[in-house]
């Protein structure tokens, strides 16, 4: 996956719900094991940007316990 392609699955919105909402463990297990498992440079930096534009939205229209579960993620 290169950096367009990541740019392109983040404007999904529909696809980022799905997967988190379908993974067990939870969305901080899945914040970490997202980023973990991009092994380019570019490609984790292309998704923390976008995990960390989720988080603000999330804070932003007041879903904090969602914003602190990608932020817990990120530890």
């Amino acid at each position: 996956m290169d950096v367009s392609e990541s740019r392109e699955i983040c404007k999904d919105s529909a696809m980022w719900k799905s997967v988190a909402s379908a993974y067990p463990p939870g969305v901080s297990a899945w914040v970490t094991e997202l980023l973990l498992c991009q092994m380019a440079h570019e490609e984790r930096k292309a998704i923390l940007s976008c995990v960390l534009r989720i988080a603000l939205t999330c804070w932003n229209i007041g879903n904090f316990n969602g914003a602190m579960e990608i932020v817990a993620g990120l530890k």
